[in-house]
């Protein structure tokens, strides 16, 4: 199991180790049933499900034959002929195994590594059925599986039977010096020297994240006309603002998702609650919220720290009861916007995670506002 934060490289990296046209690569969302998983083994080994069988006797001496057509190659043919005379009688057939059994058939002949890229994308009511085949494929083949943290574990909690048969290989958070390496590196294919040290600040600012690193080093260098390769040297500067820098890139890089997480669940009944703010401000418990965890500059935090955040910056104090509801309705509504990737914002175990890095730089430094509520009229 490779586990990590998502856009940290867990995909780049399997695929450097095991290369997509050396192996069964299967996406975690493409697993609507598990015959459908095993179809999609057999569709990418080539491996055919129809056997042909056919027998002939000689009368003289006899001979047999069994030709088995329809097979991969790796599972052979066999015949077997002696004697000599005229063919007295001849039976033929056919029959379709199961993807199952072709699959596992071809895997004890050629052992081709399985990859389930984000994994956490299987349905909850295939995981028992699903872990229970990935028990059966490592008997034959190694099975190397790719997920977010918070679901690393769930192919063992599914049963107990996969206790100690699940080797976890968790893919850390950029250290600060690699993502710096990021920046020197560019800056010296580009003969661009930094006097002022601009990568590690980009670093620091990058919250742990190589695709938000490369997107910060590319805006500073355009910002200051700095596109390509020159003879001659050139020279990268800190812009005279940084919050300014960073609020122009985070306002060019609103996710799609934030709109419909900063509006909440849709209102039905009485009209939501409005959360008055220190600034003065009055907005809803979601808008509260989400200020709070870009206040916070973290990625990951456990709604105790939510609570602490809000505590700040609220007028009165909120329930942690509220907290955790609110939370897990922004998980849904991530979950439901989340298109081909992977949801933006995650709640589980009490700690909610911003898996887009994109997403908690603009809840950090965007120039949003969260949404404001009416008091509501007095009675």
């Amino acid at each position: 199991m490779i586990s990590g934060p998502s856009k940290m490289g867990k995909t780049v990296l399997v695929e450097h180790l095991v290369p997509r046209d050396a192996a069964v690569w299967i996406s975690g969302d493409s697993i609507i049933s598990i015959e459908a998983f095993w179809q999609r083994i057999i569709d990418q080994l080539d491996a055919y499900r129809t056997v042909e069988q056919s027998y002939s006797q000689e009368a003289g001496g006899g001979a047999q034959v069994e030709a088995f057509v329809g097979m991969p190659e790796a599972l052979g043919a066999r015949a077997s002929i002696g004697g000599s005379g005229r063919l007295a009688d001849t039976y033929s057939g056919s029959t379709t195994r199961s993807a199952e059994s072709t699959a596992l058939e071809y895997f004890q002949r050629d052992p081709v590594p399985i990859v389930i890229d984000d994994f956490h994308y299987t349905s909850e009511t295939i995981r028992e059925p699903l872990t229970m085949a990935i028990k059966q494929l490592i008997l034959h083949t190694r099975v190397i599986l790719i997920a977010v943290p918070h679901e690393a574990f769930a192919l063992v909690r599914s049963t107990s039977e996969m206790n100690g048969r699940v080797w976890q290989v968790q893919v850390p958070e950029w250290e600060h010096e690699e993502l710096e390496l990021i920046a020197t590196e560019g800056f010296q294919s580009l003969g661009v020297i930094d006097p002022e040290n601009v990568s590690g600040y980009l670093a620091e600012a990058s919250l742990s994240a190589p695709f938000l690193m490369q997107q910060l080093c590319f805006d500073l260098l355009e910002s200051q006309g700095i596109e390509s390769s020159s003879s001659a040297q050139q020279t990268v500067h800190a812009p005279e603002d940084w919050s300014r820098f960073f609020r122009r890139i985070a306002r060019r890089h609103e996710p799609d998702v934030f709109a419909a997480l900063a509006s909440g669940p849709p209102v039905r009944g009485e009209p939501r609650s409005a959360q008055l703010l220190k600034d003065g401000t009055r907005t809803d418990i979601y808008g509260a919220v989400l200020l709070a965890i870009g206040r916070s500059g973290k990625r990951q935090l456990h709604y105790l720290d939510v609570a602490d955040s809000l505590a700040s910056l609220a007028t009165s104090s909120i329930s942690n009861q509220r907290i955790g509801s609110a939370l897990k309705q922004l998980s849904s509504i991530a979950w439901d916007k989340r298109g081909q990737t992977d949801p933006a914002l995650a709640y589980k175990d009490d700690t909610v995670t911003i898996l887009d890095p994109f997403l908690a730089f603009y809840l950090q430094h965007g120039d949003w506002v969260p949404p404001t509520v009416r008091e509501r009229p007095s009675r």
